[in-house]
């Protein structure tokens, strides 16, 4: 068990949960006939990629 990270309320953690869905990827378009699905990432810039190898 780690020991080493401050214990938080659990209205900090709610918040600090919340704040993450800046960074949350969004579908971009419906499952193709292999499942597959394309995201959209929210970093900035003229064509922002996340690869995935699973």
């Amino acid at each position: 068990m780690r020991t080493e990270w401050p214990i938080i309320d659990t209205a900090t953690n709610r918040e600090r949960i919340k704040s993450r869905t800046a960074f949350q990827l969004h579908v971009k378009e419906k499952p193709d006939a292999n499942g597959r699905v394309v995201l959209r990432c929210p970093a900035l810039a003229a064509s922002p990629t996340v690869t995935c190898p699973l």
